[in-house]
């Protein structure tokens, strides 16, 4: 009765028809496309950017002028009053810049960023400013208070510009996105395709994109991960697909597939933007990291390496020991097996090895992690990369250890083999960094002599809760 209620349990997802994964995968694949996901995630356009700032600076007029007719307030300001918590938050927290003068002399303000001089504005007529920091609008009203004409001006900016081309300074419009302009301009003069500004029937801006403007540099972490999300779900569903279809059919086939697959997809990435196009955000700016045509970008880099990892996890929980158990089958040639599998390790621990030492050494990356508020985007995701390059060499560590225990007579002939690995490689190969081609040849012997310690026998399943918490540990001190 037992054995028969085992075979009735329910287990997911083997139990689930593959077609049905393969199925939610195409459809998550088809909504990854970047035409797709603009229409979920629309991108600023001159109509929007124009209509946002009318609603926005009208409604900043409006808190203006309810401002000023606060009697006490603007009392206070003019006879040098104690304000409260209160008032001062009122004052000093507009999201515009406020100016009273009294008789043409200057009385408050709470900035120091602008200066202005009333005269060269009319009153309540929206009239265009700008500087080399930004372009804003300004708006004038005259106030009587104690038989004294007061003008009270506000400055509202409309948009930042960057005069010195650098990160630290922002281009964006106030009602857009917090760090790009998509190439969205503001003009003084007419131009082909604008749209006029307007406020309160005065014609300010003419607004406009630049068809020149090609490298859009989009920083906006979020909108890259839920533009990504539609793809991250593809992977999640097209792996469950093979996960499943493994179990039914030959493991060399369905591996097959997968690296077909994943080769397909990236070069249709690298070479049309297909299906998403990430070139539009930043992080997969080759000016911020670079090594090679794979390695193009930071952002390029951690897609590889995560790729790479489920390549190789994939590989050594469901491929290896079911195409050819080579430990129970015994042959002349098999010790070679063992020594091209050690050498396919080699390179590919010395070409990560010298991934990281390129990422912190050839790099604009701040990876200082002591001061966490410092800590951006591309310190995240160049920290990730970090974890995830090492977790592939443990992994591939591994495979490597088990192909060469199977094709070895006895464990101990493996470090006898790596050492005439080094001898050969030092001989032949001319490193790009030696603390990198010395670092592999002793993180592999560390490595191959822990696995074969009794105390780190470990079943490699997906839903092994010692794999993930192994593999987190590893990551996380060989990031660190």
């Amino acid at each position: 009765m037992n054995a028969k209620k085992n075979n009735n349990t329910f287990r997911f997802p083997f139990d689930i028809d593959s077609r049905i994964f393969l199925g939610l995968a195409i459809v998550l694949f088809i909504f990854s496309i970047s035409t797709f996901t603009e229409r979920i995630f629309p991108k600023s356009s001159v109509q929007s950017i124009k209509d946002k700032i009318k609603i926005d600076v009208n409604a900043k007029i409006t808190d203006f002028n309810k401002l000023i007719q606060i009697d006490t307030l603007i009392d206070k300001l003019f006879i040098n009053q104690q304000l409260n918590n209160k008032e001062l938050k009122t004052i000093y927290n507009t999201p515009y810049y406020l100016f009273l003068f009294e008789n043409d002399i200057l009385k408050f303000w709470n900035t120091n960023l602008i200066s202005v001089n009333h005269d060269t504005f009319t009153n309540q007529k929206p009239t265009i400013y700008y500087d080399k920091k930004g372009y804003y609008i300004a708006y004038k009203t005259k106030i009587k208070r104690n038989d004294k004409l007061i003008s009270a001006i506000a400055i509202i900016p409309v948009k930042n510009e960057n005069p010195y081309n650098s990160d630290n300074y922002k281009k964006n419009y106030i009602v857009g996105d917090s760090e790009n302009d998509y190439g969205i301009k503001l003009s003084l003069t007419p131009i082909q395709d604008a749209l006029l500004l307007s406020i309160k029937g005065e014609p300010l801006y003419y607004i406009y994109k630049n068809n020149d403007f090609l490298n859009i540099n989009d920083k906006n972490g979020w909108r890259l991960f839920f533009n990504a999300l539609p793809f991250i779900f593809f992977g999640i569903s097209i792996h469950t697909y093979f996960k499943v279809s493994i179990k039914r059919k030959k493991p060399i086939i369905i591996f097959s597939i997968l690296i077909l697959t994943t080769i397909t997809i990236r070069l249709l990435n690298y070479t049309h933007g297909f299906p998403t196009d990430f070139t539009q955000y930043t992080l997969f700016d080759s000016t911020y990291f670079a090594t090679d045509i794979i390695n193009r970008s930071l952002g390029d880099t951690f897609i590889n390496m995560c790729l790479t990892f489920w390549i190789l996890l994939f590989y050594l929980v469901n491929v290896q020991g079911k195409i050819i158990d080579l430990s129970k089958r015994n042959f002349k040639l098999k010790p070679l097996i063992g020594i091209f599998v050690l050498t396919i390790m080699l390179i590919l621990g010395i070409y990560l090895a010298n991934l990281t030492y390129e990422l912190i050494h050839d790099s604009t990356i701040d990876f200082d992690t002591t001061i966490f508020n410092r800590l951006d985007l591309f310190s995240f995701i160049g920290l990730l990369s970090f974890m995830t390059i090492f977790t592939n060499i443990i992994v591939a560590a591994i495979i490597t250890n088990n192909y060469l225990n199977n094709c070895l007579q006895l464990k101990w002939h493996k470090y006898i083999l790596l050492v005439l690995m080094y001898i050969l490689f030092h001989l032949f190969y001319t490193p790009d960094y030696e603390i990198c081609y010395y670092f592999i040849f002793i993180c592999l012997a560390g490595v191959l002599y822990i696995l074969d310690r009794p105390t780190f026998k470990l079943k490699f399943d997906f839903n092994s809760y010692s794999l993930l918490l192994w593999i987190i540990l590893v990551s996380f001190f060989g990031a660190f």
